[in-house]
Parts: C-alpha cells; structure tokens; sequence
C-alpha cells in the first residue's frame, strides 16, 4: 500500500497528466478508470469517464445504517451531552468526502461532526492516504480533554480490512463491519495485535455492541 502510494506521489509531478495536482484521490480516481478502460477493451467518452467518477459522491449506504447513526446521534451520558462525536475518516479528498456525506445526512436527520480526508496532509500540501499515522492523528482535535491515551477515546468503524488493520496498529479502538454472516479477518501482522475489538456481521449490530438501549440512552 505504502508503495502505491510513493507511485501516485511520484506521477502526481508529471505535469503532462491532465490531472496533475496535489490532490491523488482524484488521480487515484483517474488512474483506476484508465486501467480498467484498458483491461476491458472500453472506449469511453470524457463525459462518461468523468461521470463515472462523480458517481463515487452517491455511493448508497449499507443498510441499517441510518437508523445506526440515528441512534448514535440520540445516545446521551449522565450529563444529558452526546455520548458520541460522529466524523467521517476517509481517504476521499474534501470535495468528494462531503458530496458523498450530503444524500446520507438529508436522510438520517443528522450531520457529521467533521469530515477527515486526505487533503494536504503530506509536504507541501500533498494528500496522504491510511495507514499513514498523520492521518489518523487527525481524530484528535475532536477529543475532548485528550491526554496520552485519547486513541483509547476513539472506536474507529472499519468497512474493510486493510482499514481496520491500520486503524487498529495506530492504536483506535477498532470495529470491523464485515458486512458477511461468515467474517473472516486477515491480521496483516501475523500476530493477532490487529485484530479488532469487535466485529460485526451487519452495521446494524453496532448499537447493540455499545450498549445502547431501545431508547438509545445510556448511563455511564
């Protein structure tokens, strides 16, 4: 992953790519097409290229997740202050991260607390994309009081292995969604250090797992 990422860097300079900015998630974007334009023998149109690429900011939700982010949203402490704060984290820059957040907070009823991309992360603004540390250190400014373990404040919910493997070696609390009846993680590590607090076989799990109660309060 790391030396795909020092590719993308590397062609992001080549200025003869129309594409050529700071910003490789659209590269990423790009590139991805291009390969699978040419894999398939497709000839597509710019129109159509660039359409399907804008297609990645109305990605349709697992299910069940707005009644999951509903619930998380309702969930109060002792205090009667929100248990939870909500941040999308996502290798996506900012343009698109919060384009493909809008049709699911319409829906939900809710809004994100932050929306944590890849944009400028690196020298000389340059995106940097998971498992980079600088990444996932962007969490921090939404914890409140952090000391020498706000990681542990943190439950990172992971749609893929690879995520939830980095998330959880920077040290999160992990939940892996596996979407599947039959989850099967692969620890990249070998050692078992990776494998994450919970897994859940659908989203809709997640609740349930923090302890929410049907009324979606919880006293702790």
């Amino acid at each position: 992953y790391s030396g795909y990422v020092g590719v993308v860097n590397a062609l992001q300079h080549n200025n003869a790519l129309q594409w050529a900015d700071k910003d490789l998630f659209k590269m990423m974007l790009n590139i991805t097409l291009e390969h699978t334009c040419i894999d398939k023998d497709l000839a597509l149109q710019p129109s159509s290229k660039m359409a399907l690429i804008n297609a990645w900011k109305h990605l349709r939700p697992w299910r069940q997740t707005i009644s999951t982010l509903q619930a998380l949203r309702a969930a109060r402490g002792v205090n009667g202050q929100p248990r939870f704060r909500l941040a999308t984290l996502s290798n996506a820059d900012y343009e698109f991260l919060r384009a493909g957040c809008h049709d699911l907070e319409v829906e939900s009823g809710i809004s994100f607390d932050a929306y944590l991309g890849c944009d400028g992360l690196g020298v000389a603004g340059l995106c940097l994309f998971k498992p980079e540390p600088a990444f996932y250190e962007q969490v921090r400014n939404l914890v409140l009081r952090p000391g020498y373990d706000w990681k542990r404040k943190v439950l990172h919910v992971a749609g893929a292995p690879y995520d939830a493997n980095g998330a959880k070696a920077f040290g999160f609390r992990t939940a892996w969604n596996a979407n599947s009846s039959h989850p099967v993680f692969f620890d990249y590590t070998g050692t078992g250090t990776n494998v994450p607090d919970l897994i859940l076989h659908d989203i809709g799990e997640l609740p349930a797992a923090l302890g929410l109660t049907d009324a979606f309060t919880i006293l702790v």
